[in-house]
């Protein structure tokens, strides 16, 4: 529907990965990561673009280890795309 709307296939993907993010919550969607390659036929270009979630700084390896985690690795900001 969206390439018969007049979209380009890059709009379509974009649905789709939402739809599918509906599916696979945990690893799709909205809020969540995603790879792309793009190529555009006029520029004869092709785009790669990571957008996969990526951990903040302030975290570290031993958030997770002994059993006995600090309250940052539970909740809060340092635990996101971990």
């Amino acid at each position: 529907r969206i390439l018969n709307l007049g979209g380009s296939a890059v709009d379509a993907a974009i649905a789709v990965l939402l739809c599918v993010g509906i599916h696979n919550c945990h690893s799709t969607g909205i809020g969540g990561g995603f790879l792309m390659n793009i190529y555009d036929i006029k520029k004869k270009e092709c785009v790669a673009i990571d957008a996969r979630e990526a951990a903040p700084s302030n975290a570290h390896q031993r958030m997770f280890v002994d059993g006995n985690p600090p309250p940052s690795s539970v909740s809060g900001g340092l635990l996101g795309g971990i």
